[in-house]
């Protein structure tokens, strides 16, 4: 399926929509980051495993933002995830939910603000989320290597989007 083009769709010229996108970058200001839900679960059959046989993944997205316009603030909600498995079955599990507030927005487009808040939220909000993940880990004596570096997702040739 062919993605649409945000640019012709709005009747903006790729210059005023990064025009628009600086001007959020520009006045953004993070507010808070919180952490509203956290669930950590290990199954015994993690312990007993050859951790050369876990297959240990993560992922961070933002789920869902309300913005603003009146208040210039958006509130992004993001789900972060970590989850070792051994085959199919999942051994290891701990998410969190964050709620991440930016404010200083006044006069911003909607749809800069969507552009910045998927691009950036992610990274602001990570740290926190790999230090939870790391106080679960050590309290669990799990004994995982720590989270990789957050890198921003490459286009490939194909249109994939990788980490």
């Amino acid at each position: 399926m062919a993605k649409e083009n945000t640019t012709v769709k709005l009747g903006l010229s790729k210059k005023e929509m990064l025009r628009q996108y600086h001007h959020v970058v520009d006045s953004a200001e993070l507010v808070s980051i919180s952490l509203i839900k956290s669930q950590f679960e290990v199954k015994p059959n993690f312990f007993s495993s050859e951790k050369a046989r876990q297959n240990i993944g993560f992922d961070i997205d933002v789920s869902e933002l309300d913005f603003s316009e009146e208040k210039g603030a958006v509130m992004a909600f993001l789900n972060a995830s970590v989850e070792s498995r051994i085959g199919k079955k999942r051994e290891l599990l701990f998410r969190a939910d964050y709620i991440v507030f930016y404010g200083g927005l006044v006069g911003a487009s909607p749809e800069a603000v969507d552009a910045f808040v998927k691009r950036v939220a992610p990274f602001a909000c990570y740290p926190y989320f790999r230090a939870l993940f790391a106080n679960h880990d050590w309290a669990a004596n799990t004994r995982l290597p720590p989270l990789p570096v957050l890198r921003e997702p490459v286009k490939l040739d194909t249109g994939e989007m990788t980490r």
